[in-house]
């Protein structure tokens, strides 16, 4: 949990806010006002940070390279997590995994809850923008992205690369 800190920390001394005028309509409408955009060139995957003033965090790769509509179910996919307050959750897993490390049901319950969590965002991003097909593409694209050049700082999107096939 300590490490966890610590990589958290870095990332939010090394990142470059984002304008979010764009994007106010798209934060109002979920409530979200206080939420930051950011970039960082230290990761590949898009990741939320903090509980107090959360964070949507970047790729800096991503940034310019994805069309407008995708950016905004990237997006809506991190505020999924903020409304959702799956930061409690992952605090909370990671405590009781951490106490009960030498269990291997532990290992198998983290995974499941995080695949859980996971499919419970993309679910809602697609009731919100009615393009599951596009979404699909995307979320494919992004773990292409991911599997080719795993950062050390980076959370996995995919703990299997089988998982997009089942």
């Amino acid at each position: 949990m300590l490490r966890g800190y610590v990589q958290v920390t870095q990332l939010t001394t090394n990142l470059t806010k984002v304008n979010k005028e764009p994007w106010d309509a798209l934060l109002a409408s979920n409530n979200m006002s206080h939420v930051t955009i950011a970039l960082s060139n230290d990761i590949t995957v898009p990741m939320t940070l903090g509980w107090w003033e959360p964070i949507i965090l970047l790729p800096m790769t991503l940034s310019t390279s994805l069309s407008p509509i995708e950016l905004k179910s990237i997006l809506l996919h991190e505020l999924a997590h903020i409304i959702r307050n799956d930061y409690f959750v992952q605090f909370f897993i990671e405590f009781f995994h951490s106490m009960l490390f030498f269990n291997p049901f532990s290992y198998l319950f983290k995974k499941e809850l995080q695949l859980a969590r996971e499919m419970a965002c993309d679910e809602w991003v697609v009731s919100q923008t009615e393009q599951p097909v596009e979404y699909s593409k995307l979320l494919y694209q992004l773990a292409t992205i991911h599997v080719t050049n795993v950062p050390s700082v980076s959370m996995k999107l995919l703990d299997n690369q089988n998982e997009l096939l089942t």
